[in-house]
């Protein structure tokens, strides 16, 4: 135990931990979707739907049966009179002739299928009053959304055929299955500076031949490994940790409740679980496949003679694994559709959980052979 403790020590170095941190950082800014909520990624440059969505929810639960229509129904007709007031305090508005919302969408519906030649001056001004309103983040940019997103409810209670309506957004799925086909490359790149980094160090210090050839060496080897493997199982928990807890910070843990289907008649491939469920055994699945690909990558930088190999090894090694989570996480996560799937990503995890467990078994039967003192 003390020698795995010190291993890990020197695996997990505070300098290193502090650069992770910096890479992870970068990393959600660049590519992550969720990140950008809630504008933008999530099938909808409105940044209003998904907290609309969300209040829905608080207020009605997750779920609404379709013989309480009339609630939805309701929320539309107080969004239109809220609007309508603020319209009545809109002088430009007013002064175009316009004081209701159903009014002002249908002059916005016309002239939007003119050109500025084909619109008269009083026109060309009315044009400019209704995107005033209903552009630059304003107050009726945001009901106007909101009204929209609650008339896609409406359209949900007549197409479904399902007792219920689920008031989950596809917003919600869309993020967590970009950012779960993406997730891989992530803790990949963490695993091989983790590995790489501890990697030179060994060989640097010319003690790895030792470790292969003698008895003791050989009983410090799977140590090592066991090491490697408690490592990277604590970055991966911790990337994917962090994932959750800023996804509950940014309000999205409101969808966790919710059922993972999709009105209408979207199934998820694994039945009768909530989105919360759905979105923990993704994340599970990618910890284990990352961990797999760690033991295959460290494996193979194990075979190179000198440590400059083993790097130029191990970058080709993270890249082409991380290319393979992503393409099998986008395709597992994208069941969540109306096309079937055969699921040949579920058995490409169970075949690379396998591989890794084949490489580091036949890696450390092999050193046992290579006994010279």
């Amino acid at each position: 135990m003390r020698i795995l403790i010190q291993e890990c020590k020197k695996m997990l170095s505070v300098r290193l931990l502090l650069l992770l941190a910096l890479f992870t950082v970068l990393f959600y800014n660049m590519f992550f979707e969720l990140n950008l909520y809630p504008a933008g990624g999530q099938c909808t440059d409105s940044p209003y739907d998904m907290p609309y969505a969300a209040k829905l929810i608080r207020k009605y639960g997750s779920t609404l049966p379709v013989t309480e229509k009339g609630k939805i129904e309701k929320e539309v007709e107080d969004l239109k009179k809220q609007s309508t007031k603020l319209i009545r305090e809109d002088s430009a508005l007013i002064k175009a002739g316009i004081s209701d919302f159903d009014t002002m969408m249908k002059e916005r519906d016309r002239l939007t299928d003119y050109t500025d030649e084909q619109m008269s001056e009083k026109e060309q001004k009315e044009k400019e009053a209704i995107m005033d309103f209903t552009s630059f983040e304003t107050e009726g940019e945001k009901i106007m959304f909101q009204i929209q997103y609650a008339n896609s409810l409406l359209d949900d209670f007549a197409l479904t055929d399902r007792p219920e309506v689920n008031l989950l957004r596809s917003g919600a799925l869309y993020i967590l299955q970009t950012d779960m086909s993406k997730m891989p490359v992530m803790i990949l790149i963490c695993y091989a500076v983790l590995l790489v980094a501890y990697h030179v160090r060994e060989r640097i210090r010319g003690v790895m031949p030792l470790y292969s050839t003698t008895k003791t060496g050989r009983e410090i080897y799977p140590i090592q490994y066991l090491g490697g493997f408690i490592c990277c199982l604590i970055i991966g928990v911790l990337q994917l940790l962090a994932y959750t807890i800023v996804w509950y910070a940014k309000g999205m843990g409101i969808f966790w409740q919710c059922p993972a289907w999709e009105t209408r008649g979207i199934e998820c491939w694994i039945k009768g679980i909530s989105f919360g469920q759905y979105m923990g055994i993704y994340e599970i699945l990618v910890l284990l496949f990352c961990i797999a690909a760690m033991a295959l990558i460290y494996g193979l930088a194990r075979l190179a003679q000198g440590y400059i190999t083993g790097v130029v090894l191990s970058i080709p090694g993270c890249v082409i694994t991380g290319a393979a989570g992503s393409v099998i996480f986008e395709g597992l996560c994208s069941s969540f559709n109306m096309f079937s799937m055969k699921m040949w990503e579920l058995y490409a995890l169970t075949g690379c959980a396998v591989l890794a467990v084949l490489v580091v078994y036949f890696r450390l039967r092999w050193d046992e052979k290579r006994d010279i003192l």
